[in-house]
């Protein structure tokens, strides 16, 4: 898997994000028999507003012309992700540009990494696909941008009491942040176990 790592990441140097994914076919590379999605779980009784230099937001309008800029800028399929209503789009601006992005689902979240449908309860909603772009990580978005989502669907959503993220076993950077965002590991699924 290692040698896959280092073309992934020269493409990405070479060609950013958008070819990057394009690059590989999906978006979402698949993991090595051997690695595993870990699902790390929070609860929302204890999300607090966070403050951030940096303005988080949600895009409710499908023909919102900031889901198109997400799709050319990060390779991200918004537009027909949104048409989905149980899929919610938020994104992270700073001087009027996109430099981080989320989305969440009900019901079901279908990981693509090993071809398996994530099915939660009626209390839980998923957090996938979460991006922050390269220059701006290590300043603390990516956990700013979790607990705004939290936040979000909290208030929106009374009934919601468990917020679920699932992330690539080799992917210590995105575990990291996770975990500064105050979830704890819930539990794991391989090809072997779905």
């Amino acid at each position: 898997m290692s040698g896959h790592i280092h073309r992934w990441r020269a493409a990405f140097r070479r060609h950013g994000v958008a070819t990057f994914r394009m690059a590989l076919g999906r978006v979402f590379p698949q993991l090595a028999p051997e690695d595993r999605i870990d699902i790390y779980a929070r609860s929302l009784s204890a999300i607090r507003n966070g403050s951030s230099d940096w303005a988080i937001r949600r895009i409710d309008d499908p023909c919102d012309p900031l889901l198109t800029t997400l799709q050319l800028e990060f390779g991200c399929p918004a537009p027909a992700r949104k048409v989905d209503s149980r899929k919610e789009c938020y994104m992270v601006m700073s001087a009027g540009a996109i430099v981080g992005y989320s989305w969440t689902t009900i019901e079901e979240c279908f990981v693509e990494e090993i071809d398996h449908v994530y099915s939660m309860e009626p209390d839980e909603f998923f957090i996938f696909d979460c991006l922050v772009r390269e220059d701006c990580r290590g300043r603390g978005i990516y956990p700013a941008m979790l607990a705004a989502v939290m936040n979000d669907q909290r208030q929106r959503h009374p009934g919601l009491k468990t917020a679920l993220i699932g992330v690539s076993s080799v992917n210590r950077s995105s575990t990291r942040g996770i975990v500064k965002a105050g979830f704890t590991r819930h539990s794991s699924i391989t090809r072997e176990t779905c």
